[in-house]
């Protein structure tokens, strides 16, 4: 639409159906119905082409990279990039690192355009991002991406990150860093934040306070508890706050949570109740 928000505009070429993104910049306005020539309409009136079927597949595992605007000294950050010029991977922060539904670099642009993954720590997709993908590093450019030679190594990441293990619904754990403070906890959870212990071991479990009544998807049953929507496990550091897990906790959770589990809305909704206690005052 003309009134959204946004400078991406996702098309199709009437031709060849192809899709694909465009900067707003490049378009003057919107063609009117009566200056449509006759082909055009023919080509929108016409069926549309046969897809064939979508195939089940495995996350894929990416890096986002933005640029720190604080090490930022030649203002590249949002500029396209010039012919000729290499990229200083030295003032990128690593504000992604996990799982993508899509190889495509355009999926994944919409995706981080649209709901940001909870494990994300930067802002929206934009020009100079630069995405991991398959073993190959994509500037995200004014119209696509292109290849870079890109020096990983050279970039940062924030101090003090947690390492947890993710468990998302209908996905197997992985393992995550995420912020140490409970508005970024917030987010990856979607809510205010519950802590419980269910393990005998020096863990917790962080969810959502209100993912049941917010009608989030099941998750896990654990010790006969139904959790739903995405949840952590964080190390207990015996004093009230988190740590990060061992080495041993973080690959022993991914394994006992590497299965997903279909639990039904029926049994979200079985494991709600309110318990109430009298008094007597007599």
């Amino acid at each position: 639409m003309p009134t959204a928000s946004g400078r991406s505009i996702f098309g199709r070429f009437l031709l060849d159906r192809e899709q694909d993104r465009f900067s707003r910049e490049v378009f003057l306005g919107v063609l009117k119905p009566e200056h449509m020539p006759q082909w055009a309409i023919e080509k929108m009136a016409g069926p549309e082409p046969e897809q064939a079927p979508e195939q089940a597949s495995e996350p894929v595992w990416i890096r986002v990279f933005q640029i720190n605007q604080d090490r930022d000294t030649e203002r590249r950050c949002f500029e396209p990039l010039v012919p000729g010029q290499a990229v200083d991977a030295s003032i990128y922060d690593v504000v992604y690192d996990g799982p993508v539904p899509s190889a495509d670099p355009e999926m994944i642009f919409q995706q981080f355009n649209d709901v940001l993954p909870p494990l994300h720590r930067g802002w929206s997709m934009s020009i100079s991002d630069v995405v991991e993908v398959g073993g190959k590093y994509l500037f995200v450019d004014r119209v696509g991406f292109r290849e870079i030679d890109f020096d990983a190594s050279l970039t940062q990441k924030p101090d003090g990150l947690l390492r947890v293990v993710m468990v998302e619904p209908g996905q197997g754990a992985y393992e995550a860093e995420i912020a140490p403070d409970y508005k970024a906890m917030q987010r990856v959870v979607g809510g205010l934040i519950e802590v419980t212990c269910p393990f005998d071991d020096k863990v917790a479990v962080v969810s959502c306070d209100t993912a049941k009544l917010d009608g989030m998807a099941g998750n896990r049953c654990i010790n006969g508890a139904v959790y739903a929507g995405p949840l952590f496990i964080a190390g207990d550091d015996g004093e009230g706050g988190f740590c990060s897990l061992t080495d041993e906790q973080a690959a022993g959770y991914c394994q006992v949570f590497a299965q997903p589990e279909d639990i039904t809305m029926e049994e979200v909704r079985a494991d709600m109740g309110i318990v109430a206690y009298g008094f007597d005052y007599s």
